[in-house]
């Protein structure tokens, strides 16, 4: 079984540039990991180095064994929903993903069954242990999923770390750190 975590935080945090340094070392210890990534626009073209610089997926797809990217329509485990089906698979659940989403996440665990380390890349709404990833600035309203929080210096030195005292408290810029966060935690289905 896997140690599965997630990452939330806005665009542009930083979430992937950490998951592939975390990757990165993980695959230089001999681990295995996969990503799993949630495309909630349905945006993301798999493996593709893309226009404006490298894409996540692209980016996953180099230092991870297993990657899936997930959206509302379609994922990269082939799996396509068809027009004729019916409107209640397309409904958000309670956790603010589809029923469809759900099915292809739990298909996308048994997937990367055999990884060491399986990291997930938003899907705020599934209750996996989280860490957020906050760079430059501090949404608050990703704070009640985690249970660690990585920030870059900057924006530790602004901000009231009373108001985190239910988070753990990481460096963004030392992956080092954050692996040994995730090897003590313990990174299971749980709602926190």
């Amino acid at each position: 079984m896997p140690k599965i975590i997630a990452f939330s935080g806005k665009s542009n945090s930083g979430k992937s540039t950490l998951i592939c340094k975390l990757a990165e070392i993980l695959r230089t210890e001999g681990k295995s990991v996969g990503v799993i990534k949630h495309d909630p626009k349905d945006k993301a073209e798999f493996d593709t180095k893309g226009r404006e610089g490298l894409k996540d997926s692209y980016k996953f797809s180099c230092v991870a064994q297993k990657v899936a990217v997930i959206s509302p329509n379609k994922s990269t485990i082939f799996s396509f929903r068809s027009n004729g089906d019916s409107s209640e698979s397309m409904e958000a659940t309670q956790q603010g993903v589809s029923a469809y989403e759900l099915c292809e996440f739990e298909r996308a665990l048994e997937f990367f069954g055999a990884c060491d380390y399986v990291f997930i890349e938003g899907l705020r709404g599934l209750p996996y242990r989280r860490i957020i990833v906050a760079r430059g600035e501090l949404d608050r309203s990703y704070l009640p999923y985690g249970v660690a929080i990585a920030m870059d210096r900057e924006l530790r030195d602004r901000t009231d770390m009373a108001t985190l005292t239910n988070l753990t408290v990481l460096d963004l810029n030392n992956p080092l750190e954050i692996l040994e966060f995730i090897d003590k935690e313990r990174v299971c289905k749980s709602s926190k």
